[in-house]
Protein backbone atom coordinates (compact mmCIF):
# COMPACT_ATOMS: atom_id res chain seq x y z
CA UNK A 1 0.00 0.00 0.00
CA UNK A 2 2.99 2.47 1.00
CA UNK A 3 4.08 2.14 -2.57
CA UNK A 4 1.06 2.15 -4.01
CA UNK A 5 0.47 5.62 -2.49
CA UNK A 6 4.27 6.77 -3.06
CA UNK A 7 3.73 6.22 -7.19
CA UNK A 8 0.34 8.10 -6.66
CA UNK A 9 2.14 11.25 -4.80
CA UNK A 10 4.96 11.42 -7.45
CA UNK A 11 2.32 10.75 -10.38
CA UNK A 12 0.53 14.46 -8.65
CA UNK A 13 3.32 16.49 -8.59
CA UNK A 14 4.32 15.16 -12.26
CA UNK A 15 0.92 16.21 -13.50
CA UNK A 16 1.16 19.66 -11.22
CA UNK A 17 4.41 20.30 -12.99
CA UNK A 18 3.02 19.36 -16.43
CA UNK A 19 0.30 21.83 -16.26
CA UNK A 20 2.20 24.71 -14.45
CA UNK A 21 4.87 26.99 -16.34
CA UNK A 22 7.70 25.04 -15.36
CA UNK A 23 8.20 22.53 -17.47
CA UNK A 24 8.67 24.89 -20.61
CA UNK A 25 6.90 21.48 -22.58
CA UNK A 26 9.48 18.96 -21.73
CA UNK A 27 7.44 17.16 -19.10
CA UNK A 28 4.47 15.93 -21.08
CA UNK A 29 1.09 15.25 -19.35
CA UNK A 30 0.99 12.16 -17.63
CA UNK A 31 -2.72 11.70 -18.45
CA UNK A 32 -0.97 12.15 -22.26
CA UNK A 33 2.01 9.29 -21.43
CA UNK A 34 -1.21 7.16 -20.61
CA UNK A 35 -2.82 8.21 -23.59
CA UNK A 36 -0.18 7.18 -25.35
CA UNK A 37 0.34 3.41 -24.15
CA UNK A 38 -3.34 3.60 -24.24
CA UNK A 39 -3.85 4.14 -28.14
CA UNK A 40 -4.38 1.34 -30.41
CA UNK A 41 -1.55 2.37 -33.20
CA UNK A 42 0.97 3.85 -30.33
CA UNK A 43 0.79 0.64 -28.13
CA UNK A 44 1.19 -2.05 -30.68
CA UNK A 45 4.27 0.10 -31.71
CA UNK A 46 5.54 0.32 -28.35
CA UNK A 47 4.70 -3.58 -27.49
CA UNK A 48 6.52 -4.59 -30.55
CA UNK A 49 9.73 -2.99 -29.81
CA UNK A 50 9.67 -3.54 -26.00
CA UNK A 51 9.28 -7.45 -27.18
CA UNK A 52 12.74 -6.64 -29.34
CA UNK A 53 14.24 -5.57 -26.36
CA UNK A 54 13.36 -8.47 -24.06
CA UNK A 55 14.27 -10.90 -26.40
CA UNK A 56 17.77 -9.60 -26.69
CA UNK A 57 18.03 -9.17 -23.39
CA UNK A 58 17.18 -12.53 -22.40
CA UNK A 59 19.30 -13.83 -25.13
CA UNK A 60 22.15 -11.81 -23.62
CA UNK A 61 21.95 -12.59 -20.38
CA UNK A 62 21.36 -16.39 -20.83
CA UNK A 63 24.68 -16.43 -23.03
CA UNK A 64 26.34 -14.57 -20.73
CA UNK A 65 25.13 -16.15 -17.32
CA UNK A 66 26.02 -19.88 -18.55
CA UNK A 67 29.23 -18.47 -19.36
CA UNK A 68 29.79 -16.80 -16.07
CA UNK A 69 28.75 -19.64 -14.16
CA UNK A 70 31.20 -21.78 -16.31
CA UNK A 71 33.86 -19.81 -15.67
CA UNK A 72 33.24 -19.59 -11.89
CA UNK A 73 33.47 -23.63 -11.74
CA UNK A 74 36.12 -23.49 -13.23
CA UNK A 75 38.13 -21.14 -10.70
CA UNK A 76 36.43 -21.99 -7.80
CA UNK A 77 37.22 -26.02 -8.47
CA UNK A 78 40.91 -25.96 -10.04
CA UNK A 79 43.46 -23.32 -8.68
CA UNK A 80 46.06 -24.19 -10.96
CA UNK A 81 43.62 -22.67 -13.72
CA UNK A 82 42.38 -19.99 -11.65
CA UNK A 83 46.06 -18.78 -11.15
CA UNK A 84 46.84 -18.78 -14.64
CA UNK A 85 44.32 -17.27 -15.88
CA UNK A 86 43.30 -14.68 -13.21
CA UNK A 87 45.58 -12.02 -14.02
CA UNK A 88 43.77 -11.60 -18.12
CA UNK A 89 40.39 -12.47 -16.24
CA UNK A 90 40.72 -9.49 -13.67
CA UNK A 91 41.57 -7.20 -16.38
CA UNK A 92 38.50 -7.89 -18.20
CA UNK A 93 36.02 -7.24 -15.89
CA UNK A 94 36.19 -3.85 -15.22
CA UNK A 95 36.24 -3.54 -19.04
CA UNK A 96 33.05 -1.41 -19.67
CA UNK A 97 30.85 -3.38 -22.23
CA UNK A 98 30.55 -0.13 -24.07
CA UNK A 99 33.94 -0.28 -25.09
CA UNK A 100 33.33 -3.25 -26.98
CA UNK A 101 30.97 -1.37 -29.57
CA UNK A 102 34.04 -0.70 -31.90
CA UNK A 103 35.24 -3.70 -31.97
CA UNK A 104 32.00 -5.48 -32.12
CA UNK A 105 31.14 -3.45 -35.24
CA UNK A 106 34.12 -4.49 -36.94
CA UNK A 107 33.79 -8.38 -36.50
CA UNK A 108 30.34 -8.44 -36.21
CA UNK A 109 28.91 -5.95 -37.98
CA UNK A 110 25.38 -3.80 -36.91
CA UNK A 111 23.18 -7.08 -36.01
CA UNK A 112 21.44 -8.42 -33.36
CA UNK A 113 24.50 -11.03 -32.44
CA UNK A 114 25.85 -7.72 -31.73
CA UNK A 115 23.74 -6.77 -29.07
CA UNK A 116 23.43 -10.20 -27.62
CA UNK A 117 27.65 -10.21 -27.60
CA UNK A 118 28.15 -7.07 -26.01
CA UNK A 119 25.23 -8.09 -23.48
CA UNK A 120 26.54 -11.03 -22.40
CA UNK A 121 29.67 -9.83 -22.13
CA UNK A 122 28.25 -7.66 -19.61
CA UNK A 123 26.44 -9.76 -17.28
CA UNK A 124 28.47 -12.83 -17.10
CA UNK A 125 30.73 -10.86 -14.24
CA UNK A 126 28.32 -10.96 -11.77
CA UNK A 127 27.47 -14.56 -12.43
CA UNK A 128 31.41 -15.46 -12.61
CA UNK A 129 32.39 -13.66 -9.31
CA UNK A 130 28.86 -15.72 -7.57
CA UNK A 131 29.86 -18.98 -8.46
CA UNK A 132 33.53 -18.45 -8.13
CA UNK A 133 33.54 -17.28 -4.33
CA UNK A 134 30.58 -19.57 -3.99
CA UNK A 135 32.29 -22.74 -4.92
CA UNK A 136 35.72 -21.77 -3.00
CA UNK A 137 33.48 -20.99 0.09
CA UNK A 138 32.10 -24.57 0.26
CA UNK A 139 32.94 -25.76 3.49
CA UNK A 140 35.80 -28.16 4.01
CA UNK A 141 33.94 -30.17 6.43
CA UNK A 142 30.82 -30.74 4.17
CA UNK A 143 33.54 -32.19 1.73
CA UNK A 144 35.50 -34.44 4.64
CA UNK A 145 32.12 -35.67 5.62
CA UNK A 146 30.92 -36.61 2.23
CA UNK A 147 34.07 -38.06 1.38
CA UNK A 148 34.53 -40.33 4.31
CA UNK A 149 30.65 -40.98 4.10
CA UNK A 150 32.15 -43.05 0.86
CA UNK A 151 30.07 -40.71 -1.50
CA UNK A 152 31.63 -40.87 -5.28
CA UNK A 153 32.10 -37.35 -6.78
CA UNK A 154 28.81 -37.32 -8.73
CA UNK A 155 27.13 -37.69 -5.81
CA UNK A 156 29.41 -35.46 -4.17
CA UNK A 157 29.06 -32.59 -6.75
CA UNK A 158 25.07 -33.47 -6.62
CA UNK A 159 23.83 -33.54 -3.06
CA UNK A 160 26.89 -30.69 -1.36
CA UNK A 161 28.74 -28.70 -3.75
CA UNK A 162 25.38 -27.62 -5.95
CA UNK A 163 23.32 -26.96 -2.93
CA UNK A 164 25.54 -25.14 -1.41
CA UNK A 165 26.64 -22.83 -4.23
CA UNK A 166 22.87 -21.88 -5.63
CA UNK A 167 21.83 -18.96 -3.89
CA UNK A 168 25.51 -17.38 -4.51
CA UNK A 169 24.91 -18.34 -8.23
CA UNK A 170 21.61 -16.74 -8.18
CA UNK A 171 22.29 -13.44 -6.71
CA UNK A 172 24.84 -13.51 -9.48
CA UNK A 173 22.50 -13.91 -12.07
CA UNK A 174 19.68 -11.44 -10.39
CA UNK A 175 22.31 -8.76 -10.94
CA UNK A 176 23.62 -9.97 -14.28
CA UNK A 177 19.59 -10.13 -15.64
CA UNK A 178 19.65 -6.09 -14.71
CA UNK A 179 22.61 -5.48 -16.07
CA UNK A 180 21.22 -7.46 -19.11
CA UNK A 181 18.90 -4.58 -19.35
CA UNK A 182 20.50 -1.98 -19.32
CA UNK A 183 23.15 -2.25 -21.61
CA UNK A 184 20.43 -3.77 -24.48
CA UNK A 185 18.69 -0.72 -23.85
CA UNK A 186 21.64 1.17 -24.01
CA UNK A 187 22.97 -0.76 -27.75
CA UNK A 188 20.02 0.18 -28.81
CA UNK A 189 20.01 3.98 -28.22
CA UNK A 190 23.37 3.61 -30.10
CA UNK A 191 23.94 1.15 -32.59
CA UNK A 192 20.66 -0.32 -33.13
CA UNK A 193 17.83 0.86 -35.45
CA UNK A 194 15.29 -1.71 -33.46
CA UNK A 195 14.14 -2.17 -30.00
CA UNK A 196 12.62 0.64 -26.95
CA UNK A 197 16.05 2.33 -26.27
CA UNK A 198 15.70 3.17 -30.49
CA UNK A 199 12.43 4.33 -30.43
CA UNK A 200 13.10 6.62 -27.07
CA UNK A 201 16.04 8.30 -29.13
CA UNK A 202 13.65 8.37 -32.05
CA UNK A 203 11.03 10.44 -30.03
CA UNK A 204 13.22 12.52 -28.32
CA UNK A 205 15.12 13.87 -31.24
CA UNK A 206 11.57 14.44 -33.30
CA UNK A 207 10.71 16.07 -30.28
CA UNK A 208 7.84 13.32 -29.30
CA UNK A 209 7.93 13.90 -25.41
CA UNK A 210 4.84 11.58 -24.64
CA UNK A 211 6.39 8.58 -26.40
CA UNK A 212 9.71 9.13 -24.71
CA UNK A 213 8.24 9.04 -21.37
CA UNK A 214 6.30 6.66 -22.65
CA UNK A 215 8.80 4.47 -23.78
CA UNK A 216 11.06 5.08 -20.58
CA UNK A 217 7.77 3.89 -18.31
CA UNK A 218 7.78 0.21 -20.21
CA UNK A 219 11.11 -0.26 -19.72
CA UNK A 220 11.11 0.22 -16.57
CA UNK A 221 8.41 -2.08 -16.12
CA UNK A 222 9.82 -4.53 -17.84
CA UNK A 223 12.99 -4.61 -15.68
CA UNK A 224 10.38 -4.61 -12.77
CA UNK A 225 8.83 -8.09 -14.78
CA UNK A 226 12.17 -9.34 -15.07
CA UNK A 227 13.10 -8.82 -11.57
CA UNK A 228 10.02 -9.93 -10.18
CA UNK A 229 10.21 -13.05 -12.73
CA UNK A 230 13.61 -14.18 -11.52
CA UNK A 231 12.81 -13.80 -7.50
CA UNK A 232 10.38 -16.06 -8.20
CA UNK A 233 12.34 -18.98 -9.99
CA UNK A 234 15.29 -17.83 -7.24
CA UNK A 235 12.75 -19.06 -4.25
CA UNK A 236 11.53 -21.82 -5.94
CA UNK A 237 14.95 -23.34 -6.57
CA UNK A 238 16.43 -21.87 -3.18
CA UNK A 239 13.19 -23.61 -1.69
CA UNK A 240 14.08 -27.13 -3.64
CA UNK A 241 17.66 -27.02 -1.76
CA UNK A 242 16.14 -26.37 1.73
CA UNK A 243 18.52 -23.03 1.73
CA UNK A 244 17.75 -18.97 2.68
CA UNK A 245 17.73 -17.18 -0.12
CA UNK A 246 21.29 -15.62 -0.12
CA UNK A 247 22.64 -18.34 2.49
CA UNK A 248 25.28 -20.59 2.95
CA UNK A 249 25.48 -24.38 4.02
Amino acid sequence: MAGFLLLGGLSLVWEVIALGRWSSGQLPSIIEVAGRLLNSDARNLLAGELLATARLSLLGFTVGGLAGIALGLIHGLYPAVRQATGMFVEGLRPLPSVALIPLGLLFLGMDESLNVAITAFACCWPAFVGTRDAVRGVSPILLETAHGLGLKPGRIARHVILPAIVPEILTGLRIGLGIALAVEVSLEMVVSTRGIGALAMTAAFSGRTADLYAAIALVGLLGFTFNKGFVLLQRMAVRRYGLPVGGRA
